[in-house]
């Protein structure tokens, strides 16, 4: 049941805030509805979602004519028959493929626009396309620069709610056969049947419910928008949440990137140190070589320099081997550091993996833990829809005693009066 007009609360979980008018998902906020312009603030509808997290998907569907550039809108009524145009009246032929298109894509606004916080979609985040409809922007058109698409269809999807076309207030559907679906208006009681091509309810089996009017509540031309109700996550969820997981990954293998980047850059340091080094020793020698030519040039002219050369080569020496040591401590610590940084290096791509694989195995458990639950749902309403159909034969026995005993009662009468 909607909340009367004139209520101010905000919605809570899993409720909708809706245009009067319009029946289009209204933001919190919004003074008035941005497809119809209707005053919201109190007027503004507060209705429960009809499937959890779950909301009616709008659908206005219109062929491009590929003669004129004019358009012709689209009703389930036109399935499987050409189209004609509406500007120059040429008939124009529609693939039952463009059609599951169309449908899977207002499954995939229902399923992953995201009003409620409390939606399993909202970690989706950027990566969903469709994230800000009903937030932002109450519609969407297709195709655009981040959904494509593979047919000649345009196509205008929002989310909401159907409205009774007597007195404005969301209707409830009630599934009578597949494709087929009748709806009733919770103040009225008004009743409306509807039925959509048993081509496209058998492409789209998460298809719960249709309402397609010749014309809406405003008294629009034939062509008025659809109002799906869809059950279960779409097909374009998986795909979102699959580019989602690739840019994280590839994000998270960007930073591993670079900090390899630094560690190699800082180990060419170290080794270009290491060279400098290696340079300033070899200076070193170099000089030592040619202060021991100098020495045994003195070494022809006084015995006495020569001794003095001697301790001075032998000091020189000594100093040599000092530096020479040195560079040996620093080379092997320099090694051990190395092979410290491979160590580690091993350990963190060892750890990545892990990491990897539990993710993998997390998500796999999600997945059956959702089947599972969607298996329960399935065999409560098949018990629910059973009782139902025992009360009802139940009734109908019932009923035809009691015409058996009106009949056999007005046999009686006539009886008594033919034997007077």
């Amino acid at each position: 049941m909607s909340a009367p007009a004139g209520t101010s609360a905000p919605p809570s979980a899993g409720e909708l805030r809706v245009c009067p008018g319009c029946g289009v998902l209204a933001p919190q906020g919004a003074a008035h509805c941005a497809m119809c312009a209707t005053p919201l603030g109190l007027r503004a509808l507060q209705v429960p979602c009809p499937l959890p997290h779950r909301a009616w998907a709008r659908l206005e569907l219109w062929l491009v004519c590929p003669h004129c550039g004019g358009g012709a809108a689209l009703t389930p009524a036109s399935a499987g028959a050409p189209v004609p145009c509406a500007t120059c009246g040429q008939p124009n032929e529609v693939d039952v493929g463009w059609w599951e298109e169309a449908l899977n894509y207002a499954h995939a606004v229902a399923d992953l626009a995201a009003p409620d916080p409390a939606n399993p979609v909202a970690s989706l985040g950027a990566w969903n396309p469709f994230a800000d409809v009903g937030v932002a922007r109450p519609v969407v058109d297709l195709p655009d620069e981040r959904v494509p698409s593979s047919t000649p269809l345009r196509m205008r999807l929002g989310v909401g709610a159907p409205l009774c076309p007597r007195c404005a207030v969301p209707i409830a559907p009630h599934p009578a056969r597949a494709g087929r679906f009748v709806s009733q208006c919770p103040r009225c009681g008004e009743r409306e049947a509807f039925g959509l091509p048993d081509d496209l309810v058998s492409r789209v089996p998460a298809l719960r419910a249709g309402v397609a009017r010749q014309t809406d509540v405003r008294g629009a031309e034939a062509g008025a928008p659809w109002w799906l109700l869809f059950e279960g996550p779409s097909s374009l969820r998986a795909v979102v949440a699959e580019q989602k997981m690739r840019g994280e990954r590839q994000a998270a293998e960007q930073a591993a990137w670079e900090a390899q980047r630094l560690r190699e850059q800082e180990q060419r340091e170290r080794e270009a140190q290491l060279k400098e080094a290696e340079a300033q020793r070899q200076g070193l020698k170099a000089r030592e070589k040619a202060e021991r030519d100098r020495l045994a040039r003195d070494l022809a002219q006084t015995q006495q320099a020569l001794a003095q050369a001697s301790q001075s080569l032998s000091e020189e020496r000594a100093a040599h081997q000092r530096t020479a040591d040195e560079y040996r401590a620093e080379h092997a610590r320099w090694m051990e550091e190395r092979a410290a940084m491979e160590r580690s290096q091993r350990y963190a791509v060892e750890q990545a993996q892990r990491e990897g694989w539990s993710a993998v195995e997390a998500e796999r458990a999600a997945r059956a833990q959702s089947e599972q639950a969607w298996q329960s749902r399935l065999h409560a309403q098949e018990r629910a829809a059973a009782e139902a159909d025992a009360k009802h034969r139940k009734r109908f026995k019932v009923l035809i005693a009691l015409w058996v005993v009106f009949f056999l009662a007005v046999a009686a009468d006539l009886s008594l009066a033919l034997l007077k």
